[in-house]
C-alpha cells in the first residue's frame, strides 16, 4: 500500500452518487461506494477542502451493494482491483452498484436536503412519497451514442474519448438489437460524430446520424392516445413513468380548478394533450 492508498469508512452518498468519507478529518469523494462500507482507496485529486479517491477494494460491504448490470459501469465489483475511471469504463450509471430501492431512498434524501437548505421550507410539507419506475433496466426509448476512432458508445470520464458500448442495459431491447445491427456496418458511418437510437410505440427501433435528426415523425402510444413526435424532438425517455407523470399532472390541474392552462415549451404537447384528453 503506497502513501496515497489508505482505508476509510464511507458515511454518506453525495449528490451525483459518489460516496463520502473522511480520513483524518479530511473529506474524500469516492465513486462506487456506499454508506457503512469500509474501503481501500487511492487518492487521485486533492484540493483545499476535499479530495477525490478511486476505489481499490471493498473490505466491508453494504447489504445494499449489488453487482452492476453493465460490465462498463463506473463501479468495480467487490475484490476487483480494477479501479473506476479508466478509459474502458462508463461514468453514466453511478448507482448501478446499489439496490434500486436504496437508490430511490438516497435520491429522495438529496431532494429533501435541497428543499430544506435552499428553499428554507420543511420537505415533509411539499414532498410526497417517491414513485419508483416500473422498470429499472431496459426502459429508455432513446439513447445518443458518439462515434470516434472506430468506437461507438458513450463519452468516458474525460468527456472526450469514447467508451465502446456493445449494448446498454438501460436501453430497450429493441434498441440494443438495432445497435447490434449498426455495429456490424460501422464503416458506413465513418463521417458521423453522433448517432441517435430511438424506439417508438409504432414502427419499432430507428437510428439516424444527428445531421438527419429533423426528418421524419414517430408515433408514440401513450395512456391518453397516440402522439406524433418529430423524431429529433424531446419526448419522455421512460414511457412507463411518463404515464404516471401525465396522470399526476391531470390530477393537479383538476384539483386547481383552473379555467385556463398554458403549457410553455411543451415540445409535442405531452402534458397539455393529456390534460385535454383527461377533461
Amino acid at each position: 500500500m503506497n502513501e496515497m492508498t489508505f482505508e476509510m469508512e464511507i458515511t454518506d452518498v453525495a449528490f451525483g452518487g459518489n460516496g463520502l468519507g473522511r480520513k483524518d478529518g479530511f473529506v474524500y469523494f469516492v465513486p462506487g461506494t456506499l454508506p457503512g462500507e469500509l474501503v481501500q482507496v487511492e487518492e487521485i485529486l486533492r484540493k483545499k477542502n476535499f479530495g477525490t479517491a478511486t476505489l481499490v477494494n471493498v473490505l466491508r460491504s453494504s447489504q445494499d451493494r449489488i453487482s452492476p448490470a453493465c460490465p462498463l459501469a463506473y463501479a468495480p465489483s467487490i475484490n476487483n482491483s480494477s479501479a473506476p475511471g479508466c478509459p474502458g469504463q462508463c461514468p453514466g450509471c453511478s448507482y448501478q452498484h446499489v439496490k434500486y430501492e436504496e437508490e430511490i431512498r438516497i435520491k429522495n434524501g438529496h431532494l429533501a436536503n435541497f428543499i430544506k437548505h435552499n428553499l428554507k421550507i420543511d420537505p415533509a410539507a411539499v414532498m410526497d412519497a417517491p414513485v419508483p419506475s416500473p422498470k429499472d433496466l431496459n426502459y429508455r426509448n432513446k439513447i445518443v451514442m458518439h462515434f470516434s476512432d472506430g468506437r461507438l458508445g458513450y463519452f468516458a470520464v474525460d468527456n472526450a474519448s469514447v467508451v465502446d458500448v456493445e449494448k446498454c442495459p438501460l436501453a430497450m431491447m429493441e434498441i440494443n438489437a438495432k445497435l447490434a445491427q449498426v455495429r456490424k456496418e460501422l464503416g458506413k458511418y465513418s463521417g458521423c460524430s453522433d448517432m441517435t437510437f430511438r424506439c417508438a410505440g409504432k414502427g419499432g427501433a430507428h437510428f439516424w446520424p444527428d445531421e438527419d435528426a429533423g426528418e421524419g415523425v414517430l408515433e408514440e402510444n401513450t395512456s391518453f392516445g397516440t402522439l406524433e413526435v418529430p423524431r429529433g424532438s424531446f419526448f419522455q425517455v421512460n414511457l412507463g413513468c411518463a404515464g404516471l407523470l401525465a396522470a399526476e399532472a391531470v390530477k393537479m390541474i383538476r384539483e386547481s380548478k383552473a379555467s385556463n392552462l398554458a403549457d410553455l415549451y411543451c415540445g409535442c404537447g405531452f402534458f397539455s394533450i393529456a390534460a385535454a384528453k383527461g377533461g
